[in-house]
């Protein structure tokens, strides 16, 4: 086809006039460069034509990605948003709203989120024609909406409007601006049939029914058959069929639901997305190839964006959902490497935009396809085989039919045609007993407040700031000149200006917004009197913004005011969240006003992040040298157990001292939002962790708990309690521990893993090492109160009022795998686990932080404080100790090959049976509570038997960490640990306390871990191990120490003959036999002294063992020590070794304890290679 008749053919089919051409270039194109001196005459028309066609492109994509992430937004979120109808009546259906919500929410953010990519894409389109990047939005109406007047649509045979153009407001969640969106995404033959006639009602109908059937499918996926189709039909009538009221009551004449139904033709404006793309773009495109003005193939650009360590953290690499196996083989790969190179290629970008959704073709043929398939018996339930077996298989195919079908119900037009199916029923519903359905949030009352009254006016302007701060680093990534100059600066953009700031930024505001009756038609909008005046950073930038001039200079510049109006708006969002406490605002609404504003004030954060990203620090990876120059000081909250001197020395963590070692282990409740959630958000939207209607008023506050307290309403308390985690993070045992000179302290490489679902690693793995301590002694917690249900809790504490939590911030401060602040580690001893009366604090101490939480320091200190975790690990390496604390029979399914998928299926099981209990009623007569119950027993079954990736691959990720705790210490009073030790050893001994965290012995250690996430339980298991240095006391008694191994009866005369010959000291071979009563031994005490033991043996028992003296140790004396041999009570063969002796100093303690470790751990290595063991000592 000729240029002329391409232009042509494509002017017509999207109705560009002349004169609306050269509008729209002259408004959209405000950075409009010369174009190259090879394009001249006829060429330079075509290729002008083709981009405004992507500039139009882009204001397309932009604004709809604006509307919709809007609308979203607008949508309530908890469950106490829907618990009471107009009337004051409970709402029956409240769960059932609530989760619907959350998934039309889920739904619109996720097309948003495509949004976001197609726009990336045009830009790419945009850059390698060597063009600006574009992100103007269309212009607006007398009305202030978004107005794309060359865009002509037609609902059946009418054209709307006379064909004037589309209009694209911002509106909150209703029927009809969800009808809005349905026409957005309409295909020319859509449009013709009329997407809200009755033919296209009856199929959104169908094809909802079957949605209904697959999701209750998937809940039920692991029941078996015989109970499963008479649940699946009750599950469906309560879905579709039950009001939110018991009675009815007659209905109201005034609100008629067929008239609530009908749609103002007037106000749609808008014609096939698809068209325009494939007849407005591509042909165009396929003659700048054929001219050779594609000089750019974006390989440097999609290299930094898919780069883990720079874009790969950011939003605009996460690819659109999944599909099937054969659409990301045809369509996504090729967009990975050399996009943008030929025209194959092109195509298949742009049949990407257009299958996801904009103009879908022939979406009614294949709809039909696909009932014709789901209908039939079973077909809901064969359906989610096929796509659970395409999601897990390894073959690089699919099924023959799904393809199809997932590219249809993953469409746009399909997603918002569910919605408005699904808001038609909830209406219809609640029209029966006389009451109203609305999900978007209405706004409080501020008649009264002033101060509200100016959060609504200066809210828009705010948000507008932070808003233009997106667009103007978004623009950045995709420049073409200047590319190398701005590469540092560039790549730091690439990591904080998509997901944090859409996720800390962009998405709050905008729910904030919808609880204040703010003027919507100033959101989004960038000129200067919708920005703040005073501070005036965002005008500032604004006006550099404005112009077309780049340079580094300017550059500099514009990050720099981009980087003060993050700094106004959290300071903003400070000065109105001390305004919002103080005001007596009822019901949840402040709580969540509060949340998000509190999620605004880290926006601060991006000003110390951007700097420190553009020397190449990012997390827990350091920046360049110069970077650390500048911030020398940086190293005052170490906690690093390897760290070194100003020689770059080792300095020793313990040395010459005994130590309490204590392994803990046991589960923990992790009450976070999940990415991509905001970190504030507290229901679960996008991410994986969700609350449910049963939950009642808690929410994702972001904690981790520890242990349970009784009195704390916030601590979650799902059902069936008997199957699920029990919380509590206790100990397994203490031992007594003695460390020498050669106690050696640091991290040791793990292998290496790449990610699982949203966790993010790659490289070495590592985990904290302690190596050369001697075990002297072993307690269990009930050694220490001698009661069957003691414990000794392993706790973290809040800290003024803050609870810990993982600090990350959706990667702005940490990628996957967060510190944990505060921290506050707790030990105590309480004999009775069901009563906290005799709980009585052990020893608790806090990191060194001087009063200042992690999120106040700035990112070179928080990574050098070396609390973030050191490596990710596999749950098949969990020690066999930590899983004392296991529940039910998870050491037996983790060593299954079906792990993790049996525990899921056991989880599943669970809930079912609750769940059938709770729907032994006529469905009619169910309460609001039953409702509530069984709705929230369902949609956990969902989750967890059709999981998402992460929810599977989180079950076998483990979490290391590993530091000093060096702040503040509690001792306690009487700690019945210590006393244990000294009523059994007669060792007097105190928590070591020196103000000089600096020195030797002066610091805790702590390792531990975290993971085996349960999503379902909102838990993950916890297990560690903490030293604690002690001092002795001067000793005034004797002072005994002993160790036991125990076998079976059978080996009684093999252990005799190999271990009970005082001169045949099995355990070591350098002793000097002098004669049958007398053996030496030299060792050393330091790195220069040595001493020669003198033993004697004073009595010989035969084959039960003997006894000896000892003599060598300076301030040591009365010295006895025993190896005996015995049947113990049990019928075992027990074998001892036992040393008792008096001691002058704790000098000389330290000295005789560390030779019983060290003697005790050959004893126990030469017994174990030639014995086996009836109980191991792990």
């Amino acid at each position: 086809m000729s240029v002329e008749n391409v232009l042509k053919s494509n002017d017509n089919s999207i109705g560009v006039e002349d004169d609306q051409k050269n509008d729209i270039t002259n408004k959209a194109n405000q950075f409009e460069e010369g174009f190259p001196n090879d394009v001249i005459g006829e060429d330079e028309n075509t290729r002008r034509t083709l981009v405004n066609r992507l500039h139009l492109a882009s204001q397309l994509e932009h604004c709809l990605l604006n509307a919709y992430i809007y609308t979203a937004c607008s949508i309530k979120s908890i469950p106490e948003e829907f618990d009471e109808l107009i009337d004051g009546h409970r709402n029956r259906r409240m769960s059932i709203q609530f989760e619907r919500a959350r998934e039309w929410k889920q739904s619109v953010l996720m097309v948003a989120h495509e949004e976001m990519i197609h726009l990336h894409y045009v830009q790419c389109m945009l850059r390698a024609l060597g063009e600006r990047p574009y992100f103007q939005l269309p212009q607006k109406n007398e009305k202030h909406h978004w107005w794309i007047p060359n865009w002509k649509p037609k609902i059946g045979e009418i054209l709307v409007n006379d064909g004037k153009g589309t209009i694209v407001p911002i509106e909150s969640c209703t029927l009809e601006s969800i009808k809005h969106f349905v026409l957005y995404e309409s295909s020319d033959p859509l449009q013709v049939m009329d997407p809200f006639g009755q033919e296209a009602t009856k199929l959104f109908e169908r094809l909802f029914n079957f949605e209904i059937r697959l999701r209750i499918e998937s809940m039920l996926a692991d029941i078996d058959d015989t109970m499963r189709n008479d649940l699946a039909e009750k599950l469906f009538k309560i879905y579709t069929e039950l009001p939110p009221l018991v009675e009815t009551v007659q209905k109201i004449q005034a609100v008629s639901y067929a008239a609530e139904l009908q749609i103002d033709k007037d106000e749609f404006h808008f014609q096939s997305i698809g068209d325009f793309y494939n007849n407005g773009i591509e042909p165009l495109y396929d003659i700048a190839f054929e001219k050779k003005w594609v000089k750019y193939n974006n390989i440097d650009l999609l290299g930094e964006q898919l780069n883990p360590n720079i874009g790969a953290e950011g939003f605009l690499p996460v690819g659109p959902i999944y599909r099937s196996k054969n659409f990301e083989k045809e369509v996504h790969s090729p967009n990975s490497k050399d996009p943008y190179d030929n025209r194959k290629n092109i195509s298949r970008i742009i049949k990407e935009i257009v299958e996801e959704g904009e103009g879908f073709n022939e979406f009614k043929q294949k709809a039909e396809y696909m009932l014709d398939i789901v209908e039939k018996p079973d077909g809901a339930r064969n359906y989610l085989l096929a796509l659970s077996a395409d999601i897990n298989k390894k073959s690089t195919e699919t099924s023959e039919f799904l393809p199809t079908c997932q590219n249809v119900r993953q469409s746009h037009l399909y997603r918002f045609a569910m919605i408005m199916t699904a808001f038609k029923q909830e209406k219809k519903l609640a029209n029966q007993v006389n009451t109203t359905f609305e999900v978007h949030r209405q706004p409080i009352d501020v008649n009264e407040n002033i101060e509200l009254k100016h959060i609504c006016e200066q809210l828009p302007l705010y948000f507008n700031a932070c808003y233009l701060v997106m667009i103007m680093w978004l623009s950045r990534m995709y420049e073409v000149k200047g590319w190398q100059f701005d590469k540092s600066r560039r790549q730091a953009i690439e990591m904080i200006a998509t997901w944090p700031i859409m996720s800390i930024g962009v998405r709050p505001f905008l729910e904030l917004a919808s609880f204040f009756p703010i003027d919507k038609i100033k959101l989004f909008s960038i000129c200067l009197d919708d920005l703040p005046s005073l501070p005036d950073n965002a005008r500032q930038l604004f006006k550099i913004y404005s112009e077309s001039e780049r340079s580094e200079e300017i550059n500099e510049k514009l990050d720099e005011f981009a980087l003060n109006t993050l700094k106004d708006i959290a300071k903003w969002a400070e000065e109105k969240h001390k305004i919002i406490e103080n005001l007596a605002i009822t019901g949840h609404e402040k709580k969540m006003i509060l949340a998000r504003l509190t999620g605004l004030t880290v926006l601060k954060e991006f000003e110390p992040q951007f700097t420190f990203r553009e020397h190449g620090g990012y997390s827990n990876k350091p920046p360049d040298l110069s970077y650390q120059w500048q911030h020398t000081d940086s190293s005052k909250y170490e906690e690093n157990p390897a760290r070194t001197d100003e020689n770059d020395d080792p300095i020793k963590v313990f040395e010459n001292i005994l130590l309490l070692r204590l392994r803990f282990s046991g589960w923990g409740h992790a009450q976070l939002a999940t990415d991509p959630d905001p970190p504030n958000d507290e229901s679960g939207c996008t991410g994986t962790h969700m609350i449910h209607a049963a939950d009642g008023e808690r929410v994702l506050n972001r904690a981790l708990v520890w242990q349970k307290h009784l009195n704390d309403p916030t601590e979650f308390a799902r059902e069936p309690t008997n199957n699920l985690p029990k919380i509590g993070v206790n100990c397994v045992n203490i031992s007594l521990m003695a460390s020498g000179e050669h106690t050696k302290v640091g991290y040791i490489p793990l292998s290496v893993m790449q990610s699982t679902g949203a966790v993010q690693t790659s490289g070495t793995q590592m985990e904290l090492s302690i190596q050369g301590l001697n075990e002297v002694l072993r307690y269990t917690p009930n050694d220490i109160i001698e009661q069957p249900e003691t414990q000794i809790r392993i706790d973290l504490l809040d800290k003024d009022g803050k609870k810990p939590f993982l600090l990350g911030e959706n990667h702005l401060i940490w990628k996957d795998g967060e510190p944990i602040d505060p921290f506050i580690l707790s030990i105590s001893s309480v004999p009775n686990e069901t009563s906290s009366q005799d709980m009585k604090l052990e020893f608790q101490r806090e990191i060194f932080n001087e009063n200042k939480s992690m999120t106040n320091m700035m990112p070179l200190e928080r990574l050098l404080t070396a609390r973030g975790p050191v490596g990710f690990d596999n749950v098949s390496n969990i020690p066999a100790w930590a899983k004392l604390h296991f529940f039910n029979d998870e050491t037996k399914m983790l060593t299954q090959n079906e792990y993790p998928k049996n525990y899921l299926q056991k989880r599943a099981h669970h809930l079912f049976k609750v769940m059938h209990e709770k729907l032994d009623t006529h469905i009619e007569q169910l309460t609001a509570e039953q409702v509530t119950d069984i709705i929230s027993f369902a949609e956990r079954m969902k989750l967890v038997s059709f999981p998402r990736n992460t929810t599977v691959g989180w079950l076998s990720a483990l979490l290391h960490y590993g530091h000093t705790i060096s702040g503040k210490l509690d001792n306690g009073q009487n700690s019945r640990i210590l006393k244990t030790i000294c009523d059994k050893t007669g060792l007097s001994c105190s928590i070591f306390d020196d103000e000089n965290r600096n020195a030797t012995n002066s610091r805790w250690l702590i390792k531990y871990t975290l993971g085996m996430m349960d999503t379902d339980a909102l838990s993950s298991f916890v297990f560690g191990e903490l030293y604690v240095p002690l001092n002795i006391a001067k000793p005034n008694k004797q002072i005994k120490f002993s160790k036991e191994w125990l076998y079976n009866i059978d080996l009684y005369q093999a252990i005799a003959s190999f271990g009970c010959s005082f001169t045949k000291p099995f355990w070591r071979s350098d002793y000097i036999i002098q004669d049958k009563q007398t053996r030496t031994l030299a060792i050393k005490i330091n790195k220069k002294d040595e001493i020669i033991l003198i033993e004697r043996c004073v009595q010989d028992f035969g084959t039960s063992g003997y006894e000896y003296t000892q003599e060598g140790f300076k301030g040591i004396k009365n010295c006895h020590q025993y190896i005996k041999l015995e049947h113990d009570i049990h019928n075992k063969t027990k074998f001892t070794w036992m040393i008792i002796f008096e001691a002058e100093n704790a000098e000389s303690v330290v000295y005789m304890t560390n030779f019983f470790g060290e003697q005790s751990a050959m004893v126990n290595e030469a017994l174990q290679n030639n014995f086996t063991p009836d109980i191991l000592d792990s």
